[in-house]
Parts: C-alpha cells; sequence; structure tokens
C-alpha cells in the first residue's frame, strides 16, 4: 500500500464517476472542490451517482482569485 511507503496525500483529478468511485469505496478522507463564477450550462456533475450522502466535517469556504475553495472531511484525520 502506498501508506506504508509513506505516502500521506494524493490528488485525484477526475470526472464525476472516478471522484464516486473512490467516495463510495470508501478511500477519500478529504474533499477539496473549486467552484468557478461560471455558468455553462452542460457538462458532467461534479459527481455521479452515490448510494448514500456523505456528511462533511470541519467544512469551510475561502475565496481563491475569482474562485471559492469549498473543503470538507469525510473522515476526521
Amino acid at each position: 500500500m502506498l501508506a506504508e511507503e509513506g505516502v500521506q496525500s494524493l490528488l485525484l483529478e477526475g470526472g464525476p464517476t472516478l471522484a464516486a468511485a473512490f467516495l463510495e469505496a470508501d478511500l477519500v478522507d478529504k474533499l477539496l472542490l473549486f467552484v468557478a463564477p461560471l455558468l455553462g450550462g452542460v457538462g458532467p456533475l461534479a459527481l455521479g451517482p452515490l448510494p448514500e450522502p456523505r456528511r462533511l466535517t470541519r467544512f469551510g469556504a475561502r475565496p481563491v482569485g475569482d474562485d471559492i475553495l469549498l473543503s470538507g472531511y469525510v473522515h476526521e484525520p
């Protein structure tokens, strides 16, 4: 496993299907989501379907340039 090799953090970039798969497999501890002030009207959702809602703790929001960074923990560190 990566943790045995000293890896403490991993960035997962991909589409909604990949993100939902990692959440469903319970492999996500912290979620970071950038929201831009742009409405496109089309395109994929941020996440694919989940079997049940997931509650985030230590939820926060802060501006980063023109965007907003949303963050929260699925599992507390």
